[in-house]
């Protein structure tokens, strides 16, 4: 499968996201397979919205479980990798990516067999997340700072385009603040621009999804406030919903290594 053939599977699947609540349930089930790339979590909560744990059928069979006679795969992309020889080096070869592959998985529901406890997150057990919030203070690209909610008008948190800086309100709780310097993020490591034809609250929807979903591999559900948050993001052509997922995933990926070298010494932290 080449480049335009990935890119055409990719958005066959995501035309099927049709509204907000649409994308609300798959950015949910997404936050259950950290382990796999951002379009491949999309393209396991399009195609199987009940999913917990999935995983290849010789693989199942390692677990003593079989797949059900008659059941769908759930179709994701793997890397096609062929080594090179190193430019600078004849006698080493580098491993290059020069293509995607669909391959088939399926989840534990799709399987009979052995008792099968699917390996879980590692979250915080405390409802205050302090921790990480100082973290991603120290780590941030740009200056954050707490201010009076008067200076936000009713927000809780601004990013200043101009002059790359975040504004966060100084009155809110601590997991709120994280949840909202996760987002005002977002929008930094964004490249929205107003003359692409996308509208704000698409970038809105962007910057909120980036937050949920990071906010979950640190132990934070922010469901109830960030449904909330998208109920304005409408039905989408499906190249436009692609775009959202490649920046989603972009973002994510930049503000989630923001905290790698630290993240497992916070792990447990109350």
């Amino acid at each position: 499968m080449n480049h335009s053939e990935t890119e055409s599977f990719i958005v066959a699947q995501l035309s099927r996201l049709t509204s907000h609540e649409d994308w609300v349930r798959t950015l949910t089930v997404c936050q259950q397979f950290h382990h796999y790339s951002f379009h491949n979590q999309i393209l396991i909560a399009i195609q199987y919205p009940q999913a917990s744990y999935v995983t290849g059928f010789h693989t199942w069979k390692k677990f003593g479980r079989s797949v059900n006679k008659g059941e769908k795969s759930i179709r994701i992309l793997a890397p096609l990798v062929r080594k090179i020889p190193d430019a600078n080096d004849p006698d080493r070869v580098i491993p290059c990516i020069i293509g995607f592959r669909t391959v088939s998985v399926f989840d534990v529901a799709q399987t009979s067999g052995e008792s099968f406890n699917p390996p879980t997150a590692t979250v915080l057990n405390s409802q205050n997340h302090k921790p990480q919030l100082q973290a991603l203070l120290a780590a941030s690209p740009v200056p954050v700072t707490f201010v009076a909610p008067t200076i936000l008008h009713g927000a809780n948190g601004r990013y200043h385009l101009d002059t790359q800086r975040i504004e966060i309100r100084n009155d809110v709780a601590v997991d709120q603040q994280l949840k909202t310097l996760a987002h005002e993020l977002a929008h930094h490591f964004g490249t929205y621009d107003s003359d692409m034809g996308l509208s704000r609250s698409w970038e809105e929807c962007a910057a909120e999804s980036t937050a949920f979903l990071a906010c979950g591999l640190w132990g934070l559900d922010s469901q109830e406030y960030s449904a909330a948050y998208v109920a304005s993001w409408a039905a989408a052509k499906p190249e436009v919903i692609h775009q959202l997922t490649n920046t989603v995933a972009e973002r994510l990926t930049a503000i989630t290594s923001l905290l790698a070298p630290i993240a497992p010494s916070l792990d447990g932290v109350a």
